[in-house]
């Protein structure tokens, strides 16, 4: 499932449009990114050394864990990225006979690098399971009818950004934490930092692919790339340790983050906000 059926979505996608033999009015560009869970180095290679000019990217979709649909209910991530972007993909989703849930917030995988660059996304995803990052994600576990699902509804979404006269024009996600907001340390924790981390938890600190506009994050200048390594007199090693050194603090304290950037450290100052 992560990420053998998204690759597969794509391909088949790829494949139907070439059969076609029709010429869209905008180019559509199939990308397999690779060091997601490491610090999404494809994809952030991919927009800093793009191939033409990437503000003439009108949208992105990402396919990260498509394999296992249950109940015919996809998650999409990133709809308010855009405008029309969610009533483009909920329609679409009835013609295959699926059932849409837009979260509210960005997810993270790959699409972060082209969200940071201010550039609508899309994130389609099936959910999480027992079998992540575990051997035991095998083939046969893979929900291959509703895959075909999602193929359509990848094939449907991308002709009609590809025909439509007026593209999705980009908005950032609102400042105010939403209850799925990133950081994602759970409903009970009131103290809000707003930062987008990637999923590698097990690295010396917690590497952000990005931070949500308007956030304490984003006010006290930390930025996609930026390893956090301290929160006031915490160490962080992963995810696990910001959690809990954000949990022991309160709204509207005022904390010193380090992280490392460019080489060196750097000691930034954070107004902490309230969840909700």
């Amino acid at each position: 499932d992560d990420n053998a059926s998204g690759t597969a979505v794509i391909m088949s996608v790829a494949a139907a449009l070439g059969r076609s033999g029709s010429r869209l009015p905008r180019t559509v560009v199939f990308v397999a990114f690779t060091g997601e869970e490491l610090g999404l180095h494809g994809s952030r290679y991919f927009v800093d050394h793009p191939p033409f000019a990437i503000g003439s990217t009108k949208a992105m979709i990402n396919l990260d864990m498509v394999g296992r649909l249950r109940d015919d209910r996809l998650t999409v991530f990133g709809a308010r990225s855009g405008s029309r972007l969610a009533e483009t993909v909920s329609e679409a989703a009835q013609e295959v006979g699926l059932e849409v849930l837009h979260s509210n917030n960005i997810g993270r995988s790959d699409h972060v690098a082209f969200y940071n660059k201010k550039i609508p996304v899309l994130h389609f995803f099936t959910g999480n399971h027992a079998d992540y990052h575990r051997p035991t994600d095998t083939f046969d576990k893979l929900n291959v009818e509703g895959m075909e699902k999602i193929s359509d509804l990848l094939l449907i979404s991308t002709l009609r950004l590809a025909n439509a006269q007026k593209t999705p024009l980009f908005a950032g996600l609102p400042s105010r934490p939403l209850p799925d907001s990133t950081l994602e340390h759970g409903p009970a924790f009131g103290t809000y930092l707003g930062s987008i981390p990637d999923y590698d938890a097990n690295a010396d600190g917690v590497r952000l692919a990005g931070v949500t506009d308007g956030s304490p994050a984003a006010r006290a200048g930390l930025r996609a790339g930026d390893v956090i390594v301290r929160l006031a007199d915490k160490s962080i090693q992963n995810i696990e340790d910001l959690t809990w050194a954000l949990q022991e603090r309160r709204p509207g304290d005022v904390v010193e983050i380090v992280v490392l950037r460019g080489g060196g450290r750097v000691s930034l100052k954070a107004t902490l906000g309230a969840r909700g």
